[in-house]
């Protein structure tokens, strides 16, 4: 993992004050009433971003003793412009059941380039969510973050901000990343198994054979299966907001490559690997797999892009003995 504190398992946290109280930073208003995230309708199919006419937050610039390491093997690894949310898990792998209630995970955010940005949760969205990257000056802001909060430039090329999320609820979250003087680009998080909310209007775009995920087990030691987690990956030099990929009827979100690479990549975890569509079956007393006999599940992959249209197309795939 990319820092010790951001297992996948230790990870969720109801409020995250005790982290936030590092975090920093003061707030502003630019118009408007306070935003309070909630449940709205499905995002539009044709992504346009709201005024801004909230209540804003401001991070602090003051630096972290995090790793300066890249983020093409973390999980839940969210990037829109210069805003990266890394959070250390697959949201869309929570289990419905830890949904019924407010849950948070550890987040960095880091912002690349000289220019200050803002992240803004979009009313429009499915189910609850919120920031947790300034100081809570009150009681109710602690439990309920911000709807917007604004990362300063900090006068360096790469920052990174440490704080939080809060959600509750399944969907597809759409947040905007408004870098300064430029145009708002869109951030799609999808939470709880489900895709309902994300953008639907179809594109003309076409995903060819190339785009074909890779499946892979990606166990300790090698050819076993006793873990249960199984690597994605897919080809895409496409540009696009969100790649994800259902397989065994689970939904995995891939994490965007770091250029100029263009391989997203992503992780099932607790797949059945011995029932159902990727059961492995084994010649008896045999405890490791080679890749025969085949599994060849069905998975489809599905592109969201910046502009709001979305691509997809279903395989009949390969399970690989082994993954990176």
């Amino acid at each position: 993992m990319l820092i010790d504190w951001m297992g996948r398992s230790g990870a969720r946290a109801v409020l995250l004050v005790a982290l936030l109280a590092g975090c920093g930073g003061a707030s502003h208003h630019v118009g408007g009433s306070r935003h309070v995230p909630g449940a709205g309708r499905p995002a539009d199919s044709a992504l346009a971003p709201p005024s801004v006419g909230r209540h804003v937050g401001s991070a602090s610039c003051r630096l972290l003793p995090l790793a300066r390491v890249p983020f093409a093997g973390e999980t839940g690894v969210y990037r829109a412009g210069p805003l990266t949310l890394v959070a250390g898990e697959d949201l869309a792998q929570q289990s419905s059941g830890s949904l019924a209630s407010v849950s948070g995970v550890d987040t960095i955010a880091v912002l690349t380039g000289n220019r200050p940005a803002s992240l803004m949760v979009d009313p429009r969205s499915a189910g609850r969510f919120s920031l947790q990257f300034t100081d809570p000056t009150s009681a109710w802001q602690a439990a309920n973050g911000e709807g917007a909060v604004r990362f300063p430039a900090c006068g360096q090329r790469i920052h990174r901000f440490m704080g939080g999320i809060t959600f509750r609820g399944q969907g597809c979250v759409l947040l905007w990343v408004r870098p300064a003087g430029h145009t708002p680009v869109p951030m799609l998080i999808p939470i709880g198994d489900t895709l309902r909310g994300c953008p639907a209007e179809q594109s003309r775009r076409t995903l060819g054979s190339a785009a074909e995920p890779f499946l892979g087990v990606a166990c300790h030691p090698a050819n076993s299966i006793q873990c249960g987690r199984v690597g994605v990956g897919v080809t895409l030099k496409a540009t696009a907001a969100l790649v994800t990929v259902e397989i065994a009827g689970q939904l995995v979100t891939l994490t965007p490559p770091d250029p100029p690479s263009d391989l997203w990549s992503g992780y099932l975890y607790e797949a059945d690997l011995t029932h159902g569509p990727l059961g492995v079956h084994r010649p008896a007393g045999q405890k490791l797999w080679f890749g025969e006999p085949a599994v060849t599940p069905r998975v489809r992959l599905t592109v969201y892009f910046a502009d709001g249209r979305v691509a997809s197309r279903e395989f009949a795939d390969f399970l690989h003995p082994g993954f990176g």
